[in-house]
């Protein structure tokens, strides 16, 4: 099956839309979106709802891996990857509200 799910998350220049791969389709089970394992930045925004300075502070810290591609050595700018994975892995090691609740 050769489907894909657009994928809206506004910001503030507008509205970001992304395409993804579907999975199938289940009578019992709404599809969901195929993560790639390296996603562009307003993919990364739009599939894990994080807002864009989060990511790019993440990123600078150096707690999600991403890497920047360039045509060239001698270009100046290229296009920023975020690997899903570590993103992934990092939300969900963050402790969950009945957690938060329980220590208070």
């Amino acid at each position: 099956m050769d489907t894909t799910v657009r994928m809206e998350q506004p910001n503030h220049r507008g509205t970001v839309t992304t395409t993804v791969p579907e999975l199938s389709r289940s009578p019992y089970r709404p599809a969901l979106p195929a993560v790639p394992e390296w996603a562009r930045v307003p993919q990364a925004i739009a599939i894990f709802s994080i807002g864009r300075s989060t990511l790019y502070g993440l990123i600078r810290s150096g707690q999600i891996a991403s890497r920047v591609v360039k045509s060239s050595p001698h270009h100046v700018s290229g296009i920023r990857l975020v690997n899903t994975e570590s993103l992934r892995a990092f939300i969900e090691a963050q402790p969950t509200v009945a957690a938060e609740l329980e220590a208070k």
